[in-house]
């Protein structure tokens, strides 16, 4: 997925289903479109746990 992907996913995720826990997984999590997603979880305040 490319970082515009992955912020409108991760977005929709945090305003849209408001989970309890977030559960990232990514096989490079230091990739443009995954550290994207990890700036977003990190500013959301949902407790995130990212595995990569």
């Amino acid at each position: 997925m490319g970082v515009e992907q992955v912020e409108e996913v991760t977005k929709k995720m945090i305003e849209d289903i408001k989970p309890d826990l977030i559960v990232f997984i990514s096989p490079n999590p230091a990739a443009p479109g995954p550290k994207k997603a990890r700036e977003l979880l990190s500013k959301c305040g949902i407790p995130s746990v990212i595995i990569g």
